[in-house]
């Protein structure tokens, strides 16, 4: 017999009492399960397998996970009114995404920033800090996308 419950957020090694992904939860499946999904109108899901490594997603791309895979919530604050959901997985397994288009990585080096829109973001991976527009020091222009991020590492985007 097939059970599902709702994935709790969960922060600091705790469940918290909000689920994974709101409107759209995350699933448990337990029991013997066969399943074969498709993605809504217009989208399409891209997989993404870690081995023993760290990937930050946004929380509403996610569209499943391996139960293998540890996670924390987190909270991106690009827009203090509207900060993004975010998803830290890690060790080995798969992830699943649903976009509308394929994502593309931007390698990030030491000497250099990259700037991103933050709806284009998909996620991070690597020793990088994300900052949003004013919560640093450094002059930006008005045009410059309200997200940076420094280090080294890579950035995905569609």
């Amino acid at each position: 017999q097939v059970r599902t419950t709702p994935v709790q957020r969960r922060a600091r090694g705790r469940e918290l009492d909000e689920i994974l992904g709101e409107r759209e939860p995350i699933m448990l499946w337990r029991g013997p399960v066969s399943a074969v999904l498709r993605p809504p109108p217009g989208k399409k899901f891209f997989a993404l397998h870690l081995d023993d490594d760290v990937f930050f997603v946004r929380e509403e791309l996610v569209w499943a996970f391996d139960d293998r895979l540890g996670f924390e919530s987190g909270r991106l604050p690009v827009d203090k009114r509207n900060p993004l959901m975010m998803l830290q997985l890690f060790g080995t397994g798969s992830i699943v995404v649903c976009m509308s288009q394929s994502p593309a990585a931007l390698n990030v080096s030491d000497d250099a920033e990259v700037h991103v829109v933050p709806e284009a973001l998909v996620g991070w991976t690597g020793r990088l800090l994300p900052r949003g527009r004013g919560s640093g020091t450094e002059p930006y222009s008005v045009m410059a996308p309200p997200l940076s991020f420094r280090g080294e590492g890579v950035v995905v985007v569609a």
